[in-house]
């Protein structure tokens, strides 16, 4: 049978959908996890951090979690539009630290490496001279309790702001659009759709109020 190309485009599309669908799906699953009873375990446990592949966090992590291993998989949340052609921005997970997870056994058992390596997503785990390297239990607490009290996710007049330009109080930002382009600003404080800047403007400091889809940080 012959597909028009039109036909393979809308082949392609729908493809494209079910990843994306599956992607969310993943990460929704991965996340749906009890943290207070793994919270309450993990100053117990040895920490290790698995190097996995690149955007297969939560895959591995569920995959590891399911055949009976203890992960914990730090996140963080941006909002960014699902398409170049999309309206508006969604929030969007992604891995703290990219390309790594981390694994607890007990301390008085010994670590199913073998299993753990048995998942081609595994790529490695963090080690010295040949040993893998424990990661201290504190540090890992700090993130479990940092991870829920919603330190890693964007705040939400970030959802206005330009795509990888997003920026915060204190920042130095550019004006981007209007009769103010190229213009410089210092952000004093951020409201829901606009933010409070000082502008130098006819060579003194003005303070205005400026859309935040028309700002964005200088590099």
């Amino acid at each position: 049978m012959i597909i028009s190309a039109a036909g393979r485009a809308r082949l392609r599309m729908r493809m494209s959908r079910k990843r994306r669908h599956s992607l969310v799906d993943v990460k929704t699953r991965e996340q749906d996890f009890n943290l207070a009873a793994l919270r309450a375990s993990a100053p117990d446990l040895a920490w290790y951090a698995l190097n996995v592949e690149a955007q297969k966090e939560f895959t591995a992590s569920l995959i590891l979690r399911r055949r009976g291993f203890q992960t914990f998989l730090p996140t963080r949340t941006d909002f960014r539009k699902r398409t170049r052609y999309s309206d508006h921005k969604e929030e969007f997970s992604y891995a703290l630290i990219p390309r790594f997870l981390f694994i607890g056994f007990g301390r008085d058992a010994v670590p199913r490496w073998l299993d753990v390596f048995a998942l081609q997503l595994v790529h490695g785990v963090i080690g010295r001279r040949g040993q893998p390297s424990i990661v201290p239990a504190s540090g890992v607490v700090d993130l479990m309790d940092r991870w829920a009290a919603n330190h890693f996710r964007a705040p939400e007049c970030q959802k206005s702001m330009r795509s990888g330009k997003e920026f915060k109080i204190g920042d130095m930002v550019q004006v981007a659009e209007g009769p103010l382009k190229l213009h410089c600003a210092r952000v004093k404080n951020i409201t829901k759709k606009a933010a409070i800047v000082v502008i130098d403007i006819f060579n003194s400091q003005q303070r205005a109020e400026i859309p935040l889809d028309i700002l964005e940080i200088m590099a």
